[in-house]
């Protein structure tokens, strides 16, 4: 278009960033964007509504953790144990030598209350699903003095538009519904997340914008499927009159049926016709009950536009169906999303903080939880970590009575004699059994070898 033409030349002779405070005066500056946004948020409705608050709430609902690089005694934290570290340098596609989980901080608070009207989980909701309906969402920051946010607020994505910049690629954006309420925001102010469109690199592409005739056609027959039972979208019957009749007799018969034969109290009503009438029944044809028919394969596309089992959302499938649909819905769909919603953070809002600061989601998937109980098992009763070890990993606190190792009583090193253990002291011949103990699970050792002493007697006394 020759007007695109005109803001390419313009954006080539003028640095942009050098009138940014006078972008209320070039307000038509901003890129053409690709598709109708507002109509795509329009058909939030029926199946895209289902589909699109399903992921944007399972999304929402995932836990975000804040890390740092190497270690920090400054905020509340906690050192990171090294299968946690191979994680977190999956997520990150980078590797991390030493990292600290931070418990507190004033980026946690920031995402935990965006701003005075919305919680962090409503913001976060509210992100996602403008992601799932146009492929883009924008976060506006009110930057404080020191130059982090003090508040976020989601904008609408329908009315944003992006200003390119040849040098930056973005060199602002503008909000408002319409040109003559256009808001210029700099770069440092808005952090987008986008899904990846191959058709423009500046809007992203959402899976609603992809599935849109699949989504249209299915309106299309829910509509159709409503005048069926509306009134089946046709009369059940024609009469048929060899003359022509008055317009008034054609009402006063009308009227006149309708109060003989409406409703179901008088079904079965006998009918007399008068002379040269006739009545001719109306069927339905094989295109439009193949039109009925075909609304749940056009559900079924949307679905897996949104990346979603359709079996997942009719709430019909059996327990060991479900476990493996969410299995597969958490790999293929939540887990993408959360790694492209980590990176955006990690790169424009983290460092707002420290440099050193990063976010990851912890692992949806359930399947890795079966994995790791079954490993905290094996090595709880082989002996290997202490159930203070295991509760690191798992992001527990440390508990008085979890220091030491659960070893079964028949393992022994061959050739050794067993070690007294520590808290314990020698029993003298004839004396009854009896210890002082440290901690529980010396407890439980020690009444153990009470019970031995009592059913094997003086020799295992003396063996001990």
């Amino acid at each position: 278009m020759i007007r695109e033409k005109i803001v390419n030349w313009l954006l080539k002779s003028f640095d942009l960033s050098t009138i940014i405070n006078s972008w209320d005066l070039n307000k038509s500056w901003g890129k053409q964007r690709p598709t109708d946004y507002e109509a795509l948020v329009n058909r939030y409705a029926g199946f895209v509504y289902r589909c699109a608050s399903q992921n944007a709430q399972t999304l929402a609902a995932i836990p975000l953790r804040l890390y740092a690089r190497g270690r920090t005694t400054r905020f509340p934290s906690k050192v990171v144990e090294p299968s946690t570290l191979k994680r977190l340098e999956s997520a990150l596609g980078k590797a991390v030598d030493e990292a600290t989980e931070i418990l507190e901080h004033p980026l946690l608070a920031s995402l935990s209350n965006a701003n005075a009207a919305m919680t962090g989980r409503e913001c976060m909701l509210l992100t996602h699903l403008y992601n799932e309906l146009t492929g883009n969402a924008y976060w506006y920051l009110e930057l404080g003095a020191l130059g982090v946010p003090t508040a976020i607020w989601p904008l609408m994505s329908q009315w944003v538009r992006i200003v390119p910049s040849t040098e930056q690629h973005v060199a602002g954006y503008l909000y408002g519904k319409s040109t003559s309420a256009q808001k210029a925001y700099k770069t440092e102010e808005v952090i987008h997340f986008l899904y990846p469109n191959p058709k423009d690199f500046f809007y992203g592409l959402s899976p609603l914008e992809a599935i849109v005739l699949d989504v249209d056609l299915a309106t299309s027959q829910s509509e159709f499927e409503q005048a069926l039972y509306d009134n089946q979208a046709r009369p059940d019957f024609v009469i048929k009159v060899k003359q022509t009749i008055p317009e008034d007799t054609r009402r006063r018969l009308f009227s006149e049926w309708l109060q003989a034969y409406q409703g179901h109290k008088k079904a079965g009503n006998p009918m007399i016709l008068q002379g040269d009438m006739d009545i001719q029944t109306i069927g339905f044809s094989p295109r439009d009950t193949g039109l009925l028919a075909s609304a749940k394969f056009s559900r079924e596309k949307i679905a897996n536009a949104f990346g979603i089992p359709l079996t997942m959302l009719e709430n019909s499938q059996s327990r060991a169906e479900a476990e493996a649909q969410l299995y597969g819905y958490m790999r293929d769909t939540i887990v993408p999303r959360l790694r492209l919603f980590e990176s955006r953070l990690n790169e424009r809002f983290c460092p707002l903080w420290d440099e050193r600061l990063f976010v990851v989601f912890d692992d949806p998937i359930p399947e890795n939880r079966e994995q790791r109980l079954a490993q905290m098992d094996t090595r709880l009763r082989n002996g290997v970590t202490s159930i203070n070890e295991e509760r690191l990993i798992d992001g527990l606190d440390e508990a008085e009575w979890g220091t030491v190792p659960l070893v079964p009583m028949n393992l022994q090193p061959i050739g050794t004699p067993p070690a007294v253990p520590t808290g314990f002291r020698e029993l003298k011949s004839g004396e009854e059994g009896h210890v002082e103990t440290l901690d529980r699970v010396e407890v439980g050792l020690a009444r153990a070898i009470d019970r031995l002493l009592a059913d094997t007697g003086k020799e295992v006394e003396a063996n001990l």
